[in-house]
């Protein structure tokens, strides 16, 4: 049972990982394109336990450059993208750096992502399992990364401080745009570049629309740090001059709630008891009503 949640779960962060590195989102809405399901299709081969209570996991992972020809074709549109020698492990591998070392502006995880570590705490780490390395063709062998219950701890504080997302409306140039999965990017007023992701219907309307300005209409999804990471985008349409307010970054409005935050022991003295049944005036109780029922 402990192997099978191990197996499963492995498979989930590892295609988010390659999700991410490509799509900066870790899930997609729709059928992923063929390119990206041959990318993630890890298999699993076969498991020896070694004397000192290790069991080693074997898998057989595609390299990139195989699996995704047809996006490196396309050329680095969006800075650097994998080593064609990587596999999806050696992109786990990189996420977990930067959850160890509370990389707040990392743009290898999101909200979702982190998320799939709670679902590693009751079924594994509950059962005995201390942690679970990962190695990949160029990860660290001396120190190379682990998911343990600590990691999941930080994974667990890193969602919790990314702000939440919200509805946003960008005017921007519609400078790039890589046909292979509809990612693009726009170019707005300050010069600032926005990653976008195309989730609407026919994405057609991305090639009709290249090099012109646009207002595009989706969900903004932030960093932990606050900063944006990419714009779910469901409308886009030529852009009016009206629409130039909107030629701005989109900011995170405010922090995810926390109620353990806001809790507070209360005494006789502070909190409600410091407030309840006084009034700071000198009016009396029928002055009051005659007042209120002036204003009615």
């Amino acid at each position: 049972m402990v192997v099978g949640s191990i197996l499963t779960n492995i498979a989930r962060l590892v295609g988010g990982s390659v999700c991410m590195a490509f799509h900066h989102a870790s899930r997609l809405r729709g059928r992923p394109p063929e390119w990206l399901q041959r990318a993630t299709d890890i298999r699993f081969i076969e498991q020896n336990k070694a004397d000192d209570e290790t069991t080693k996991l074997f898998f057989e992972a595609p390299k990139f450059g195989d699996a995704a020809e047809e996006v490196y074709r396309e050329g680095q549109l969006f800075g650097q993208q994998p080593d064609q020698g990587d596999t999806g492990f050696d992109l786990l591998g990189d996420m977990l750096h930067d959850i160890a070392n509370r990389t707040r502006d990392s743009e290898r995880f999101d909200p979702p992502l982190l998320g799939c570590f709670r679902k590693l705490e009751h079924p594994v780490f509950d059962r005995g399992i201390a942690s679970i390395t990962i190695q990949g063709h160029r990860l660290p062998t001396t120190r190379p990364p682990r998911i343990d219950h600590k990691l999941t701890e930080l994974a667990v504080s890193l969602r919790k401080e990314t702000p939440r997302s919200a509805r946003v409306r960008v005017t921007g140039n519609l400078d790039m745009i890589r046909h292979s999965d509809q990612v693009f990017e726009l170019i707005v007023g300050t010069g600032e570049r926005i990653r976008g992701a195309w989730v609407g219907g026919d994405a057609a309307v991305l090639g009709q629309l290249w090099r012109q300005q646009v207002v595009i209409d989706g969900v903004a999804v932030f960093r932990p740090s606050g900063a944006l990471l990419r714009v779910d985008t469901e409308g886009l349409q030529k852009a009016v001059k009206s629409d130039d307010f909107f030629s701005k970054v989109p900011t995170a409005a405010a922090r995810s709630f926390d109620p353990k935050r806001m809790r507070r022991t209360q005494s006789s003295t502070t909190g409600a008891n410091a407030v309840f049944g006084k009034w700071p005036g000198d009016e009396s109780e029928e002055q009051l009503l005659a007042a209120l029922k002036e204003l009615g």
